[in-house]
């Protein structure tokens, strides 16, 4: 998902294109999921934010992307080197971007006063 993104935003794809441009990627079980999807619902209206969140659902589920988000916010460095500490932090922020932002807020905030 996130190559695709990428490649959607360096393109410049409007946002009525990106479903059906990033639908045309998928392959084997995923394009085989996305022709049953095609066959209980209309796609053509279909906005970027639903295709992630159907995507995510089916291949990554909530309750692991629960786990992670709670892994990101319980990291501890401890004996990871700061390279590691830091990988693994990029790694997990992802799946809390409302934490990372409110920190980035906060960090923000603070060097102000």
């Amino acid at each position: 998902m996130k190559e695709i993104k990428k490649i959607l935003d360096v393109m410049a794809v409007p946002e009525e294109r990106r479903v059906s441009l990033a639908s045309f990627t998928l392959r084997d079980e995923a394009d085989n999921w996305w022709d049953m999807i095609k066959t209980t619902q209309d796609v053509t209206k279909m906005v970027w934010m639903q295709f992630e969140e159907l995507l995510l659902s089916n291949y990554f589920p909530e309750a692991v992307r629960r786990q992670k988000r709670a892994e990101f916010i319980h990291l501890v460095q401890r004996n990871m080197t700061v390279t590691e500490y830091a990988t693994k932090f990029t790694q997990l922020s992802r799946y809390a971007p409302n934490v990372v932002a409110d920190d980035k807020c906060e960090l923000n905030n603070s060097k102000r006063g």
